[in-house]
């Protein structure tokens, strides 16, 4: 399908602080929001304000910081996908947080990204920081991020089409170059399907955690049925790559696999 009309580019902006603000939750600062969205200073300035005079901002005049309104939820209202799916799976990935001790993450497909649905971390676990923790709501791109890849390398090749299309259409990041290049992304996914596990492409961690959080990931299916990904992120200060990857594996598969069976069974 081809667009009518041009995006409008202060819509894309606007839009783009908003769901910066909301991942920050509160008391989110222009420099923060800057680090997020990579939009002049100045003109994520003029969006809060304007924002706030719609009424899904709330400013704090004492710290010059932004924090939603509940106006805000009426954006996702008519949004239900995830809510049966959530359900669902909460026991099973708090089980999963408590016995590996790191954040854990899941998402379902949607669109052209990883919705995460679910997301657990107790209290007392490491922190990545504010600005690069990852909240329900949160987008994570299909050829970018570790459930992207994970959920991408396992689907069907009429979904990955799909994909594809939507990715070269519309987004320029440098992690989605790959979609442009078939033979290169051929031999990623065919490693990811040999594996079974996929990480963060290299240009998307720098983005989002500067290189300091990688992730590990698996699809989570059930027969032929796939329903998601699953992640475990963990900082590479505390343990390196191949050592989470040797210690966390098998944990995350196992877990892929109850909740896939779990979901199967309560929907058949």
């Amino acid at each position: 399908m081809t667009n009518s009309y041009l995006p409008v580019k202060s819509a894309i902006r606007c839009l783009e602080v908003l769901v910066a603000v909301n991942r920050l939750e509160t008391n989110a600062t222009v420099g923060e929001i800057h680090r997020l969205v990579n939009i002049e200073k100045p003109t994520i300035v003029r969006m809060l304000e304007t924002l706030t005079f719609l009424g899904f901002l709330a400013k704090d005049e004492k710290t010059l910081s932004y924090a939603p309104t509940g106006k805000t939820l009426s954006l996702s209202a008519g949004y239900k996908k995830h809510k049966l799916f959530s359900a669902l799976i909460s026991p099973l990935l708090k089980e999963f947080n408590r016995i590996i001790g790191w954040p854990v993450n899941i998402g379902i497909y949607d669109y052209d990204s990883m919705l995460i649905i679910e997301t657990k971390k107790e209290s007392g676990q490491v922190s990545f920081g504010r600005t690069f923790e990852v909240g329900i709501g949160t987008r994570a791109p299909m050829l970018g991020s570790s459930l992207g890849l994970a959920y991408f390398a396992f689907t069907s090749q009429i979904e990955k089409n799909k994909i594809i299309s939507l990715i070269n259409k519309n987004k320029k990041d440098a992690w989605n170059l790959i979609a442009q290049d078939h033979n290169l992304l051929e031999k990623k996914i065919e490693k990811i399907q040999k594996q079974g596990y996929s990480l963060m492409q290299e240009d998307f961690a720098r983005f989002q955690y500067n290189n300091r959080v990688e992730c590990i990931a698996v699809p989570v299916k059930y027969m032929s049925t796939l329903y998601g990904s699953l992640n475990v992120g963990f900082l590479k200060t505390v343990i390196n790559t191949d050592a989470a990857i040797n210690k966390f594996l098998p944990i995350v598969k196992d877990m892929a696999n109850k909740i896939g069976e779990h979901v199967y069974k309560k929907n058949n």
